[in-house]
């Protein structure tokens, strides 16, 4: 009887392998299908709990008949917390931002108001900028006011996520776009996390007014967009002191004395027409 039961138990064990294992690549699999898809934390763990209880849902009404549904569920959970561990160990021991969602504070990683290394990041309502998924942007600041050439302050971009952060083209638009112009390193310029880049905006002289710059990313959403609202200033015209002539302009006077044409300090006498004409010398 108790080789029997041993047998029993050992044909259970080999038949309980086969869909956990299956559990496990399925839950593992499913996890790499969100990160894929750039899915939150909590989408990828739960693709992890779908991944892992299939298989062995199949398995209880395949093959492996002797495997009872509470069997399937109890590899199901074990393909999952192995699949967790798997990533969330390596990933919290590494600094590296988690796959699945963590307690707060055991990954400083996952923490978006962390310190960049060139800029700060600026938060709003617990979260930083605008996020989808893993793929984080923060524009700052959000407004720009302009008095002269150069506008009062700088742009500042800033990756918050584990996806790469690719800028794209920065354009003007609005009633007075045309006078608007930006330099800085963040066009066409790819970030990584916590990494910043900044965008000085100039203005041409001429009435005030207001326009929008336009900031494209990866991001499925809109462009980012930061207001720009300007004073009216012009450049100050040169200054000329009354009674004298402009720079590069010389006033030549001719005086003419009895027919005669005299130019200063010139002592040859210029041709008169009237003068000297033939008619004029045989009368």
């Amino acid at each position: 009887m108790n080789a029997q039961e041993s047998s029993k138990a050992q044909e259970q064990a080999e038949a309980a392998f086969v869909p956990t294992l299956l559990a496990v690549v399925g839950s593992v699999a499913g996890t790499l299908v969100t990160v894929a898809l750039d899915k939150s934390p909590t989408v990828k763990l739960i693709g992890a709990a779908l991944g892992a209880a299939i298989p062995p849902l199949i398995a209880t009404a395949g093959k492996f008949s002797r495997l009872r549904l509470f069997g399937g569920i109890v590899a199901a959970v074990v393909a999952l917390v192995l699949t967790y561990v798997g990533f969330s160990v390596p990933e919290t021991a590494l600094g590296m931002v988690n796959t699945f969602p963590v307690p707060p504070g055991v990954n400083p990683a996952n923490d978006p108001t962390t310190t960049p290394t060139t800029s700060k990041p600026t938060t709003t309502g617990g979260k930083f900028g605008h996020c989808e998924g893993q793929l984080c942007i923060d524009v700052q600041p959000k407004q720009v006011r302009c008095t002269g050439d150069q506008c009062d302050s700088e742009v500042v971009v800033t990756s918050g996520g584990k996806t790469l952060l690719k800028i794209g083209l920065i354009e003007f638009r609005g009633n007075i776009a045309e006078r608007f112009s930006q330099t800085g390193n963040c066009e066409k310029e790819d970030l990584v996390k916590l990494q910043a880049c900044s965008i000085t905006v100039h203005i041409e002289p001429g009435e005030g007014g207001t326009a929008q710059m336009r900031i494209h990313q990866n991001l499925k959403g809109p462009a980012s967009i930061v207001s720009l609202e300007a004073d009216t200033w012009m450049t100050t015209p040169p200054t000329t002191t009354p009674g004298l002539p402009l720079p590069g302009l010389h006033l030549v006077r001719r005086t003419a004395v009895f027919g005669r044409s005299w130019w200063p300090d010139q002592r040859r006498r210029r041709p008169d027409p009237l003068r000297d004409s033939p008619k004029q010398r045989c009368g």
